[in-house]
């Protein structure tokens, strides 16, 4: 709603070490929420927002402790690279060092949990499409057909996760696109996908 909270945490020890830590946060009443159950093992998601601080650790907080690796595929290079990151490994090999809502990102999971993040809507979002394969988020929190959602953009396939083998599964235009859900995309030109909230 807007509203102003002053905090301010005074704290003395027996030894008489004080501790005098003030902050300022404003409540934001565009916040939205999101939660995701991820399975044991790798999920494709994504986070159908931006997220108030993008840093890896914040965006995973909920699933501290609960997964060991993120992967997603950067086709900002020659020929694509594969990104990576593990929790506590070191920065040099850990490439991926934020999470945005227009990308797809697989986490594995060391047990099942539940992904939870919130932040702010945007009105739309433009995801840039370069000619073959892009792993790719979804940025709404509403449900559309591929061919709704991707139309214009002259995606020719799209292929989604599912839980159980072959993993990899091509869908057609009537599939519904959900929140949460990471999608690999194929166009045969550059286009740019417009998500509209």
């Amino acid at each position: 709603d807007g509203s102003t909270v002053n905090c301010r945490l005074y704290g003395r020890d027996f030894h008489g070490n004080a501790v005098d830590f003030s902050w300022v946060f404003i409540i934001d009443a565009a916040a939205v929420y999101f939660s995701t159950d991820l399975h044991a093992g790798w999920n494709l998601v994504s986070i159908p927002f931006d997220t108030y601080d993008q840093s890896i650790e914040n965006v995973l907080w909920s699933i501290s402790g609960k997964y060991d690796a993120v992967k997603t595929y950067s086709r900002l290079g020659q020929g694509g690279l594969w990104l990576l990151y593990r929790p506590g490994g070191s920065e040099e090999l850990n490439s991926i060092t934020t999470i945005d809502s227009k990308t797809g990102y697989w986490i594995h999971a060391t047990e099942p949990c539940t992904l939870k993040v919130s932040g702010v809507p945007a009105e739309s979002t433009g995801i840039t499409l370069l000619a073959g394969w892009n792993l790719v988020g979804y940025p709404s929190l509403a449900e559309e057909s591929v061919a709704y959602a991707l139309w214009g953009t002259g995606a020719d396939r799209m292929d989604v996760f599912v839980a159980e083998s072959p993993y990899i599964v091509e869908v057609g235009s009537t599939y519904v696109m959900k929140p949460g859900e990471g999608y690999w995309v194929h166009v045969p030109t550059d286009s740019v996908w417009t998500v509209e909230w």
